[in-house]
């Protein structure tokens, strides 16, 4: 699906994206044959079935230099993320509360659709948008006046479920950081098809499907903060299904991420009684 010219290979620096390279836009709209759709999904799927999640690994705590971190594996999706701060922001003099400052980015090889460059695209930048609003009505930034925090995602790996992952290490990073939180914020993919409802897709799932939604809610508090249609259009009559489901599945991830923090807690302070009873 991508074609490189060998004749032109150097990268642009004014998009920094490299030239001759095209990418094929998944099928959407009216004219595709949902039957067709609808088998191809379900090939994909495998023995998964579609309300089950991939295989995760989450680890907080991996960067020692940064005040939080997290790394989030799901299945083929890989995500890093990194928190720093909160810390004082000259030029927010007047500021009585924390501001929540997000940048996203997809490393040059993480897709084997699109070809990231080093300069932001648009599309990173409007993820970096939806971060800062989903995670911003989690923190008490009022203890934090004229302070700035600083998240930083990294997509290693996109196999599906890319800006989910990042919401969720970002949620685990502020957490190993100490960044009061009035709930930590949980997000979760899903994709429509005419027959059933997909949670957490694959990459290729999600070019296949008609569509697909985000969905990033704070479980305890009962409320969903962010919503975010990747792609297609899903009928009025499906959305509350497709918020239930993903809802259902946020409730789920968030013992994973709960058990996470605590066994990295552990093991910390297990790391520290060692250190002290060796002196």
């Amino acid at each position: 699906l991508i074609k490189f010219s060998e004749e032109n290979m150097e990268i642009e620096r004014t998009s920094g994206k490299i030239a001759g390279v095209r990418t094929v836009a998944p099928l959407r709209g009216d004219n595709v044959d949902r039957k067709k759709t609808d088998q191809c999904v379900s090939q994909l799927r495998g023995n998964r079935s579609p309300r089950q999640l991939r295989r995760i690994f989450l680890k907080p705590g991996i960067c020692k230099q940064a005040q939080g971190s997290a790394y989030i594996e799901m299945d083929n999706t890989k995500a890093y993320c990194t928190i720093y701060g909160p810390r004082a922001n000259a030029r927010a003099k007047f500021q009585d509360k924390a501001r929540v400052r997000c940048e996203f980015k997809y490393t040059t090889f993480a897709s084997p659709y699109t070809q990231h460059g080093y300069v932001p695209s648009e599309f990173e930048r409007e993820c970096g948008l939806f971060l800062e609003s989903a995670l911003s009505p989690a923190v008490r930034a009022e203890l934090y006046p004229k302070t700035t925090i600083d998240v930083n995602i990294l997509i290693v790996q996109d196999d599906g479920g890319a800006l989910g992952a990042a919401v969720n290490a970002a949620s685990v990073a502020m957490a190993d950081a100490g960044i009061a939180m009035v709930d930590m914020v949980v997000a979760a993919n899903v994709a429509l098809t005419s027959e059933t409802l997909l949670l957490d897709p694959s990459l290729e799932e999600e070019r296949a499907a008609p569509a697909s939604m985000v969905v990033s809610c704070m479980p305890n508090m009962q409320e969903i903060v962010q919503l975010r249609q990747a792609n297609g259009e899903i009928p009025m009559d499906r959305v509350n299904e497709l918020v239930d489901v993903a809802f259902d599945s946020c409730r789920n991830f968030y013992q994973v991420m709960q058990k996470s923090l605590i066994h990295s807690y552990e093991s910390k302070n297990l790391f520290s009684s060692k250190n002290k009873a060796e002196e």
